[in-house]
């Protein structure tokens, strides 16, 4: 295979899981069954890592999941919805 093929698709793909449509979330997502049961627990939880880990493409399935069962779910991008937190905490009136 040519690599600047493989090379160009590559850079077509969107690395940023809040940019991708619900629908591409369920076509791209690989399941681990272990990590979508702890996701989908009634108990509290965080879920950490470092960026571009999976961290948001996890929780979007899951709320896709859990939706498609008949349940509500609340998805907040804290970043978006909230702020930064470096613009949060480099206000002093915060």
């Amino acid at each position: 295979m040519d690599t600047r093929i493989l090379h160009a698709a590559l850079q077509e793909v969107e690395k940023r899981a809040e940019r991708v449509s619900e629908d591409d979330v369920l076509d791209t997502y690989v399941n681990v069954e272990s990590l979508t049961n702890a996701l989908a627990a009634r108990d509290n939880g965080i879920v950490f890592g470092r960026r571009g880990t999976g961290k948001t493409h996890a929780l979007k399935y899951v709320a896709q999941i859990e939706r498609a069962k008949g349940n509500r779910v609340v998805y907040i991008d804290m970043e978006q919805d909230v702020g930064s937190t470096e613009g949060r905490y480099a206000d002093p009136a915060l």
